[in-house]
């Protein structure tokens, strides 16, 4: 039985807006290679402020264990250590080495060719680049002629199969898709999904993705993490991450 790749338990946060006070939690996450949890909920419950705070983007206001490791790789570190001592040098040191994204719109950069981007996580983590396996990558998901193309000349489809790509180049840990799918058509989604799932599998990597679609998430996801209000009390809206059943 393969280890956790990422293990979180007792996380919260908290903020304020226009709106009011909210809490937004995740009692326990648990993720193994080749994982593929959905996160879905109704709109403001917080799905993209978990994946932030997964993205070690945001700081919990409270975490009891946020660890990441894997037992193919050796244990990286306590991402708690790092939020105590301030270390946001570790916290990038970890981000740009065993986290990848994919964003609503791929998120890809428009001064960089297709290929380049697709590169960049790699040059970025100090790894070694090969523009033979970029092709090689790319002519996997039919993308093989567009290495020297300009991103405006892409599709919706092909930047999301560019930016799936980007997001696994470093062989990461984890890759968190916020709303991958919201610029594309139904056709087009069920295929940007099903190419994330398999090059997940493939490379072992855990995926957890936010989507507003649960039909879509759950008929990919093992799991499925619901954003559900908990309580509304003294003016705080407390939402919190339950696994489904289904």
């Amino acid at each position: 039985m393969p280890d956790n790749i990422l293990s979180i338990e007792g996380m919260q946060y908290s903020y304020s807006s226009r709106e009011g006070s909210f809490t937004v939690s995740l009692p326990v996450l648990h993720l193994m290679p080749g994982d593929f949890v959905g996160l879905v909920g109704n709109s403001g419950s917080g799905k993209s402020t978990i994946l932030d705070i997964l993205g070690l983007v945001r700081k919990p206001a409270q975490v009891a264990r946020f660890e990441l490791s894997g037992s193919s790789h050796p244990a990286v570190s306590d991402i708690n250590k790092y939020w105590l001592d301030g270390d946001d040098a570790g916290l990038s040191r970890v981000r740009a080495q065993h986290l990848g994204y994919v964003l609503q719109s791929g998120g890809l950069l428009p001064f960089l060719c297709v290929g380049e981007n697709i590169e960049l996580p790699r040059r970025i983590a100090g790894l070694p680049v090969s523009r033979a396996e970029t092709l090689e990558a790319m002519e996997s998901l039919g993308l093989d002629w567009g290495y020297n193309k300009r991103v405006q000349e892409l599709s919706g489809g092909e930047r999301q199969r560019v930016a799936i790509l980007r997001a696994i180049s470093h062989r990461p840990k984890v890759i968190l898709a916020d709303e991958p799918t919201a610029a594309v058509d139904s056709r087009r989604a069920r295929e940007v999904v099903g190419i994330l799932r398999d090059m997940s599998s493939l490379h072992e990597s855990a995926v957890v993705m936010v989507s507003h679609d649960r039909e879509l998430t759950s008929s990919v996801a093992n799991r499925m993490l619901t954003l559900e209000l908990q309580q509304v009390s003294d003016g705080n809206t407390h939402f919190s991450a339950v696994q489904s059943t289904e």
